[in-house]
């Protein structure tokens, strides 16, 4: 799974615990910590999306040698 599927479906699973937490399926507790975990994946895969943009610009630059 490349990185935007994997963003994707983590805000797939965001509103899932939302509407779930709002169906009282899960606990406040529950919620809070899946909140947390899905949060903290978000951030490892924007600071990804991060590196490759960067690495994209870098391999996009036409040499400057002659």
């Amino acid at each position: 799974m490349n990185t935007r599927q994997c963003e994707a479906e983590l805000y797939k699973k965001r509103e899932q615990v939302i509407d779930e937490f709002k169906q009282g399926m899960v606990t406040e507790e529950n919620y809070k910590i899946l909140e947390q975990w899905i949060e903290e994946y978000l951030k490892e895969i924007r600071e990804e999306l991060e590196i490759d943009s960067q690495d994209f610009k870098t391999d996009s630059k036409p040499d400057s040698k002659p």
